[in-house]
């Protein structure tokens, strides 16, 4: 069993924030285009790469959803991340405890994703839809859930028929673990 040694958004943001680099800050402002009118305007980083907010996850992986959600509606995007990095983190570990067919693990891995589908828009950069989607809404076309597989369909198509180019974007990571297992039925093209 994983020893949780942070369990509060607080405790999460505050080591982050003891981590900000403000160097790496500027490349990383200047990589995700985050001045007037690039896609990225307006976010708010700390300078934190992404090895270094995974091992924040693996010490919070086992966080409550309501702390999570405040990591996932933190101002800094590195705090996002790490929000979004814990969700996926607990699909993972749902999947590695052999509840893939389990009633309960089927119940949990569909909770993760109606919550992730909920705050779909904070995840507002590429990189926040790249490390999240494949690793939840993914892995969820892929395993048995109480969605129908219709019902799964629906929901890509309205991912996919958003005006939101980063909910698109996540229909479209989101189809590269059923393609990648050979699984077409979930990709319509």
């Amino acid at each position: 069993m994983r020893i949780t040694t942070m369990d509060t958004a607080a405790e999460v943001t505050a080591r982050m924030k003891a981590m900000a680099d403000e160097r790496q800050r500027e490349t990383l402002m200047r990589f995700f285009k985050t001045a007037p009118g690039e896609y990225g305007e307006g976010d708010e980083f700390l300078g934190i790469r992404v090895p270094q907010t995974r091992s924040v996850v693996a010490e919070a992986a086992d966080m409550e959803m309501e702390e999570t959600e405040k990591l996932i509606y933190s101002p800094w995007h590195e705090i996002r991340l790490c929000g979004l990095l814990i969700l996926a983190e607990q699909m993972r570990q749902l999947t590695l405890r052999g509840m893939t067919d389990k009633p309960a693990g089927m119940k949990e891995r569909e909770r993760i994703v109606r919550f992730y589908l909920r705050h779909a828009r904070q995840a507002n950069n590429w990189d926040l839809v790249d490390l999240s989607a494949g690793k939840i809404t993914g892995l969820w076309l892929v395993t048995p859930a109480v969605s129908t597989e219709e019902e799964k369909t629906a929901v890509m198509d309205r991912l996919a028929d958003s005006t939101c180019m980063w909910e698109q974007r996540i229909a479209m990571v989101s189809t590269i673990e059923p393609t990648r297992r050979g699984d077409f039925g979930s990709v319509e093209i």
